[in-house]
């Protein structure tokens, strides 16, 4: 066990960022959440944190926007950027990729990266999951219907990132396919309908 230390998050996904904080708090860290990249850099610069996590996309700032204006602002404490995609930047002092994996985040907090650990998520949390999986159903209906592009890819980076994180792995595999396969072509309708329809199955049978 490491010793207990302060962590702001910085994530724009509710229900993440409560998985992640209470991960921390299991592992006997302290834990606060913010929602956006302003108000990462304005808690930061408190001072009061052993560590920021950093979520690449948000609103107002982005991840590494607001981690590039920290350290210009002379800011030296660890900051760990998190995606859904493989990134690599020197500005932070780590970059994870999501889902986390919480030896990982242990290991950056200067714990035992080895340790076991086996988080059940709860009920409670779960089960907001599962709503949400049908707000982001009726989300990407809408903007497959008005054609919004970037609704769609910001919608389907955030299956990527989290949905593995309350046991979708399906969801979570079908979304990173649907960005691979928009890297090198226009997003196809069918796969986008197959997504949808796999939204609204696995919110029968989240675990």
């Amino acid at each position: 066990m490491s010793v207990p230390q302060q962590v702001l998050i910085a994530e724009d996904d509710e229900l993440l960022a409560q998985f992640i904080a209470l991960q921390l708090i299991e592992c006997g860290h302290l834990p606060l959440i913010v929602g956006d990249g302003e108000e990462a850099v304005t808690a930061a610069l408190s001072y009061r944190y052993d560590m920021v996590l950093l979520d690449w996309q948000m609103p107002k700032l982005n991840g590494l926007a607001a981690a590039t204006l920290l350290r210009q602002l002379g800011y030296n404490k660890p900051l760990v950027l998190m995606s859904a995609d493989v990134v690599d930047t020197p500005v932070v002092d780590f970059c994870l990729q999501k889902p986390l994996h919480m030896s990982e985040l242990i290991a950056c907090l200067g714990g035992d990266p080895i340790v076991p650990f086996n988080f059940i998520v709860a009920p409670e949390l779960q089960q907001q999951f599962k709503s949400a999986l049908a707000d982001i159903e009726q989300a990407l209906r809408h903007a497959a219907d008005t054609q919004d592009e970037l609704t769609i890819r910001r919608l389907i980076h955030q299956l990527k990132g989290s949905a593995e994180s309350f046991g979708a792995g399906a969801i979570a595999e079908a979304a990173d396919q649907l960005q691979r396969c928009w890297q090198h072509k226009p997003l196809q309708t069918e796969q986008l309908t197959d997504l949808m329809q796999l939204l609204a199955k696995e919110q029968n049978h989240v675990a």
